[in-house]
């Protein structure tokens, strides 16, 4: 197992860190747990929820015309990216990720300060998570919604860069990041407010996120090392999976105690 630790955050700059672990080690899995900024509004999305990248998309990979249309790619709207405009998680990868993310969930209880007026202290799984990945951070509520209209992610900070060179080199992807900030319930700020919680926030999501990806480890890491796992070349799920993603529909039936 390879870790690394980046001199700078950033999308460009892990995708450049994937790529040298790529080069120079015998990478059989690229794993990334994050934390990332929830799309959907209170209510429906909140702090300490979980999200599987079932689907990868640069949402800022766009053209943007005059009347404020946002198109997918910079042109025709056909991906001139093809293949790597959307990146789908292998299903078998998809049900060991699952059953790690409600292995976690389970014994998870978020502190009661975490959602506010919310008060929800046990994380929700999106199992079928559309995970947007961005060098922007949004806090303008209806430039969101444009993007969500046409690439429907559900949060944004996936990692569609580290990917793209993890299918480059044919070696499988999972990403888990579990919601951190919500400009839609931090006053469009994009990030909790200053004070005592910020860092804690951040921190708790992120313990979850590691969690979920070392039970992977634990638990299918063997397969991990000696299976092969190719990338579907379309969407494996149906657009309804992505509507409803909280409903696992079978994914979690057999995983292991």
């Amino acid at each position: 197992m390879v870790i690394c630790i980046q001199p700078f955050g950033g999308e460009y700059t892990r995708a450049l860190t994937a790529q040298v672990m790529v080069d120079h080690f015998k990478i059989k899995a690229l794993l990334y747990p994050g934390t990332s900024g929830a799309h959907i509004p209170p209510g429906k999305m909140h702090v300490g929820d979980i999200v599987i990248g079932t689907k990868q998309v640069n949402f800022t990979n766009f053209y943007m015309s005059p009347t404020g249309k946002i198109t997918p790619d910079e042109f025709s709207g056909k991906s001139s990216l093809q293949d790597y405009q959307y990146f789908f998680l292998n299903k078998k990868l998809e049900k060991y990720t699952a059953c790690a993310a409600q292995y976690v969930s389970g014994r998870e209880k978020l502190p009661s300060w975490i959602n506010g007026k919310f008060k929800i202290q046990k994380p929700e799984i999106y199992y079928y998570g559309i995970q947007g990945t961005s060098t922007m951070w949004l806090a303008d509520k209806s430039f969101i919604k444009k993007t969500d209209d046409v690439f429907h992610e559900v949060d944004e900070d996936g990692d569609w860069f580290s990917a793209t060179v993890a299918k480059l080199a044919n070696i499988p992807f999972i990403e888990v990041s579990t919601i951190s900030d919500s400009v839609f319930e931090f006053n469009g700020n994009g990030v909790p407010q200053q004070g005592a919680h910020r860092k804690t926030a951040s921190q708790i999501t992120q313990d979850i996120s590691d969690k979920i990806i070392l039970r992977v480890i634990k638990v299918y890491g063997n397969k991990l090392l000696k299976k092969e796992y190719s990338y579907p070349s379309r969407d494996p799920y149906q657009n309804y999976f992505y509507k409803t993603p909280t409903d696992p529909r079978g994914l979690v039936d057999s995983c292991k105690a």
